[in-house]
């Protein structure tokens, strides 16, 4: 019988390794506004996944909460999926407490960066159905491998820039860090030939920096590459970032935050519900902020997948 519990998985080094003292001084107040709650720690890599997948088969529990980054939320969600592909529990309920670095999905859905306002948000909120993506690549050891994402996956330069921005982000704020260490690979890196096909029929081959496959609006600390996209349209903007001239990307800075970068020559954008990515070079794959493999990648949109609490 279903007992209404709640489930909270706490990555304690999120939040500059803050996340943990920041839920012991609100635990209190989130066991009177959320009842039963359990907590679930992460020690190491792919907890999270381990800890959702054993929460999503437990039917006491109806809510679970992530007090983490985008990383975390990342790996809880592809904890909710079996083998199949189906969703383990239909009903659950997910919810977010952002104690991250970029924290790009929140932008996109409306919770609070401030997680003792996010908190009353979960007290208060409606239901919003969000789509899912099923992302299809090789690791780094050419082992083939099926994960989940929720924001925005990426070829090409994405995966470079999150390496440096993550050795920068404990000195400088994460929005500088981002737009430091992008402007400067937009400015000095080489592009790369892609061939990008699409179920919609679209196709784009040609040299261009970066692809994003958006189910959100925003990646690297609030830079607004998919103004158009949507949780739950069943839908993935492909963006496509070709070749920019250099006075171009000077210009740049404020249209990356205020959502106009698809004013820029250069920037390509499409609708599809599938798509597949190639190149003949060595291109570095990104999923929701994390390095994950190397092109060719294959993503497939699940509509509607998860039900993400929101304030009311």
């Amino acid at each position: 019988m279903n007992s209404n519990k709640t489930a909270i998985i706490i990555n304690p080094k999120s939040g500059d390794g803050r996340a943990l003292s920041r839920w012991e001084k609100i635990r209190s107040e989130a066991a009177s506004l959320l009842g039963n709650i359990e907590e679930f720690v992460t020690q190491a890599p792919r907890d999270a996944t381990r800890y959702a997948e054993s929460i999503a088969l437990n039917n006491e529990f109806d809510k679970l909460i992530i007090f983490g980054g985008d990383g975390t939320l990342n790996e809880a969600i592809n904890g909710l999926f079996d083998k199949a592909g189906n969703v383990i529990n239909p009903n659950i309920k997910i919810g977010m407490l952002c104690s991250g670095s970029g924290c790009d999905v929140i932008r996109s859905v409306g919770i609070p960066r401030n997680y003792r306002d996010a908190l009353l948000g979960l007290k208060k909120y409606t239901i919003k159905k969000c789509d899912v993506g099923l992302a299809v690549f090789k690791d780094e050891r050419n082992q083939e491998q099926n994960r989940y994402f929720i924001n925005i996956a990426g070829a090409g330069i994405g995966g470079l820039i999150i390496s440096q921005v993550n050795s920068l982000i404990p000195y400088v704020p994460p929005k500088l860090a981002y737009f430091a260490v992008i402007a400067k690979f937009l400015l000095t890196s080489k592009k790369k030939k892609f061939i990008v096909t699409m179920d919609s029929g679209d196709k784009y081959e040609g040299d261009c920096l970066n692809i994003f496959v958006a189910n959100l609006k925003f990646s690297g600390a609030g830079v607004c590459w998919a103004p158009q996209a949507k949780m739950d349209d069943g839908i993935f903007d492909v963006v496509v970032i070709g070749p920019i001239s250099k006075w171009r990307i000077f210009l740049a800075p404020w249209k990356a935050y205020n959502g106009t970068l698809n004013e820029l020559p250069g920037y390509h954008h499409f609708k599809v519900r599938e798509v597949t990515i190639e190149s003949s070079e060595k291109a570095h794959l990104e999923l929701d902020g994390e390095l994950c493999g190397l092109a060719p990648l294959t993503c497939k949109i699940v509509p509607q997948a998860i039900n993400l609490m929101v304030p009311a």
